[in-house]
């Protein structure tokens, strides 16, 4: 993958913080360093169980996860492995494109953060550069909307997303794995309710019209020795 210096580009950090997406950091008293295998597997295979116990088994889990650790991994999430693969075919296949093609789609040229972020584009800058890695955002809008009866009225993120004219079969297949994560992620937003003692469904009307977007990256190498920042300490927007 291409990894040449480009002249320096419109950081997109600034007007993020505007909208709310980037927030003041407060570190913890209680924080501690994280060993290698800190961060716990989840099989999360019972969220699907039509057996209530079985989903609070689950939710125990989730919530023991993000109580004391804040991450967690997921297993038997029933997400087929070759659609995973097609999606990570397809990022390569656009990082592999020129730089003047892939800013076609700059992402400082649409209003809702959707399109191509490229090296140095995000972030605050370190010794004269932003955050060392290159991104495609995409997210949900009205083709990838499931329910055209009730229009998503997101303020921010409204708006249809941007796509790369050279590579056919991009737009559908990372639309595809929108869906299929969309749908995996309000199931597990009812386990996550079921995890703080809420009704199953306390979540849905925050997930009908998300206004969260997706993201592929590409992270160069980094060299012994080489003092750059891939990404910045930051909180999402779907998190404030």
């Amino acid at each position: 993958m291409a990894t040449d210096e480009r002249p320096p580009v419109p950081i997109w950090g600034d007007a993020n913080k505007a909208a709310g997406n980037f927030g003041t950091m407060e570190k913890s008293p209680d924080t501690r360093a994280a060993e290698p295998d800190a961060i716990p597997v989840i099989d999360v295979s019972s969220m699907f169980s039509a057996k209530i116990e079985d989903r609070k088994r689950v939710a125990a889990e989730l919530r023991e996860a993000c109580l004391k650790i804040g991450f967690f991994y997921v297993t038997g999430h029933g997400i087929d492995p070759a659609q995973i693969d097609r999606v990570f075919e397809g990022s390569k296949q656009f990082f592999n494109l020129g730089f003047e093609e892939k800013m076609e789609i700059f992402i400082n040229n649409t209003h809702n953060y959707r399109g191509f972020t490229p090296l140095g584009g995000s972030g605050a800058r370190l010794n004269g550069k932003g955050n060392m890695n290159e991104a495609f955002d995409w997210g949900h809008d009205r083709f990838l909307n499931d329910d055209p009866t009730d229009p998503c009225n997101d303020p921010y993120m409204r708006g249809d997303n941007v796509w790369p004219r050279q590579l056919p079969g991009f737009k559908e297949e990372l639309s595809a794995y929108y869906r299929t994560m969309r749908a995996f992620c309000r199931i597990m937003a009812r386990n996550v309710a079921l995890s703080l003692g809420l009704d199953e469904d306390y979540f849905a009307p925050f997930v009908t019209h998300p206004g969260c977007s997706a993201l592929v990256a590409h992270y160069p190498p980094v060299g012994k020795g080489m003092q750059i920042r891939n990404l910045d300490p930051h909180t999402d927007a779907e998190c404030k």
